[in-house]
């Protein structure tokens, strides 16, 4: 429980970093393709605590209804709190009953129904006719090929858009160390791993899913960065920690292994002193159907 706690915390403290790295380009985009429906029913996967969702539900016109597929239902309760929170705050009325939550503003109608269940199985959690965009934030880089085609083999054939956010290209610190290349080439080779469902895709991800999804749909993509800051000590210790117990898991020399907490030390003593900054690059991706709007 402890672990899913962290991880919970983890999603919520990045929450500012995925927003204001968000390719606003392409959001507009996204938003766009929305307007002209009085009625939005879109579909959050691996929806989590539900950052995803609350980003973006401000910023869709008309009224909105949320489908959130989540394996782990320890999310279930925070992301109900954090809409309810966001209900009391601006003083909306809402009715929560189970998985449901529905909120009333002064001009429009949100509701929100958290699903639990495995992304690989949409067509058996809901109905796939009725959706206009599926959704993902920071969602795919441990997907093998085979498990993003089994994922987006329905979206594409029942013709939904897709907007897919943070998906992992690349990182950089600065200062530079002169083991920064080896630790981090390690760290996304620890991403690309061997698993039981096959091959991870890393930071491969978001060239194969633009390069699926360019097949059967129009593709828009740009980049989208986290700026992790020299006061951003928090942020800068979740990643670093990520790395350190993440490359010890690899097979990899004596020797680079030895001079690893060397450089975690390094790094950390840079982050306390207000030193540090770190670039992380991803992909972010929207496909639509060629006729643009979906009826």
């Amino acid at each position: 429980m402890e672990e899913q706690n962290d991880y919970a915390n983890w999603l919520n403290d990045r929450y500012p970093f995925d927003s204001e790295a968000r390719n606003k380009s392409l959001e507009a985009k996204v938003l766009d393709y929305l307007k002209p429906k009085e009625v939005v029913h879109l579909l959050d996967v691996g929806a989590g605590t539900g950052s995803n969702t609350l980003y973006l539900m401000d910023k869709i016109k008309g009224d909105q209804h949320w489908y959130l597929i989540e394996q782990d239902t320890s999310f279930k309760p925070i992301f109900l709190r954090r809409i309810e929170d966001f209900a009391t705050f601006h003083k909306y009325e809402w009715q929560a009953s189970n998985n449901k939550i529905q909120v009333t503003t002064p001009t429009k109608e949100l509701s929100f129904e958290f699903i639990e269940g495995s992304l690989l199985e949409l067509a058996q959690l809901v109905r796939l006719d009725k959706i206009d965009l599926v959704l993902a934030n920071a969602v795919f880089d441990l997907f093998s090929k085979e498990q993003l085609q089994q994922f987006l083999n329905p979206i594409v054939q029942a013709g939904i858009a897709c907007y897919f956010t943070l998906n992992y290209k690349s990182q950089s610190f600065h200062p530079e160390d002169p083991f920064d290349n080896t630790f981090i080439s390690l760290y996304e080779d620890h991403m690309e791993r061997p698993q039981a469902t096959g091959q991870a895709t890393g930071k491969q991800v978001g060239p194969y899913l633009a390069t699926y999804l360019e097949t059967f749909q129009t593709i828009e993509q740009g980049i989208s960065t986290w700026q992790i800051q020299k006061e951003d000590i928090k942020m800068h210790y979740y990643l670093l920690s990520y790395m350190e117990r993440a490359i010890p898991e690899l097979p990899i020399q004596e020797e680079v292994i030895t001079l690893l907490p060397k450089w975690i030390q390094r790094k950390k003593d840079l982050v306390i002193t207000r030193q540090l900054e770190l670039t992380v690059q991803h992909w972010d991706i929207f496909s639509y159907p060629s006729n643009l709007i979906k009826d």
